[in-house]
Parts: structure tokens; sequence; C-alpha cells
């Protein structure tokens, strides 16, 4: 008994699609994780930049904590820059995503 025979061509066939139907979702997920960790891996190079700068600042005190701040901000800002960047190449994977599924 059990299933077999001619069902199992069928629920191969959708266990097929259905995987057909996941690739392009699953390659967005991954596009994005890679894209956050590139940019979370920046943002921590940034921040032990700023640490270095505000360590080697003359004077040490006051004078080093107004360096590193001021490093930091620098470096925030450009940051927030390249979040338009990161948006538009997230949609554009989404978009590939989404038309894929549509065939």
């Amino acid at each position: 008994g059990g299933a077999g025979g001619a069902g199992g061509g069928t629920a191969r066939e959708a266990e097929g699609c259905i995987q057909g139907c996941q690739r392009p979702w699953a390659a967005l997920a991954q596009a994005s994780q890679g894209e956050i960790q590139r940019f979370q891996e920046g943002v921590t190079r940034c921040q032990q930049t700023c640490q270095d700068k505000a360590l080697n600042a003359a004077g040490g005190g006051d004078a080093a904590r107004a360096v590193g701040e001021a490093c930091i901000v620098t470096c925030f800002e450009d940051f927030t820059k390249g979040l338009a960047g990161l948006e538009a190449r997230l949609a554009d994977v989404a978009k590939q995503a989404a038309a894929a599924q549509a065939r």
C-alpha cells in the first residue's frame, strides 16, 4: 500500500514547482543578507578607524573625544548617503524575484 504509482509523479512535480517558486525569494533573502552584512562591516570599520584617530589625537582627554566624535559624525553621514544605493539594489533584486515568480 501507501503512496506511489501515478500520484508520485504529481507530488514530485508539485515539489519542483514549489522549489522553483521559492528560488527567487531565497535569492532575494541571500542578497539582502549580503548587503546588510557589508553595510554592518563598513560601520564597524568606521568605528574602529575613529577610535584609532581618537587614541592617536594629540593631547588626549577632551581633544581626543572631539576628534573621535567628529570622525564618527562624518563617517555615519557618509553611510546614510549610501543607504539609498542599498535600497535601490535590494529593490532591483526584489523586482527580479517578482518577475521570476510571475513566470
